[in-house]
């Protein structure tokens, strides 16, 4: 992460004047991806959700909490009780907060 005061990167975008659209090449590009994966989410019972998360992030779902990637996907409970609710198993509720769904900054 890069951490740059204002007046620094407007000296950064007037002496390299391409920074300023490469900057916000990469920003359109993040942010479409987050606006895809999102949607790729929707329509998606929690355990789908998880599924696909798994799947398409495998490294951070290694190193995270269900809970805290049922949290990312703005899921009220883990998966685990998704799949408990299934199999007919006791389900345990785990109450997480919504994720700040503010612009990243870069």
């Amino acid at each position: 992460m890069l951490v740059i005061g204002k007046s620094a990167l407007l000296e950064l975008y007037r002496q390299l004047p391409y920074f300023r659209e490469m900057l916000g090449q990469m920003f359109q590009a993040h942010l479409i991806e987050k606006v895809n994966l999102r949607n790729a989410y929707l329509g998606s019972d929690a355990e789908e959700q998880y599924k696909l998360f798994v799947k398409e992030n495998p490294d951070i779902a290694s190193r995270v909490s269900q809970k805290d990637i049922a949290s990312f996907l703005g899921s009220p409970r883990n998966p685990s009780a998704a799949s408990a609710s299934r199999s007919g198993s006791p389900i345990s509720y785990h109450l997480v907060t919504a994720p700040d769904r503010g612009l990243p900054t870069l």
